[in-house]
């Protein structure tokens, strides 16, 4: 099981969907379940995350958070599986 635990702000609430919407083709792309992101709580230019996902492939799931932190102007997204294995902030070199 992995935990996604944080938040990201963008420039506009325009720019959260266009974020979301990229990290659904990603999904796409990596053969993920879709469904985990109904759980991220959208306020404004904020994406909330709190999710727990029943999957093998961190690095799938990674991909998607990298996607979602490229749009992003501040945040951090830790990944979690029993302790925290990696955070993605915008910026970060995927």
């Amino acid at each position: 099981m992995i935990e996604l635990r944080g938040s990201y702000r963008y420039a506009t609430p325009a720019a959260l969907d266009l974020a979301l919407e990229a990290a659904r083709a990603q999904l796409h792309d990596d053969d993920l379940d879709a469904d985990w992101l109904s759980s991220f709580t959208k306020r404004g230019t904020t994406l909330a995350v709190h999710a727990r996902l029943d999957v093998a492939d961190p690095f799938a799931t990674a991909h998607v958070v990298q996607t979602l932190a490229e749009h992003a102007i501040e945040g951090v997204i830790d990944l979690h599986r029993g302790a925290a294995i990696d955070s993605f902030a915008p910026g970060d070199e995927g």
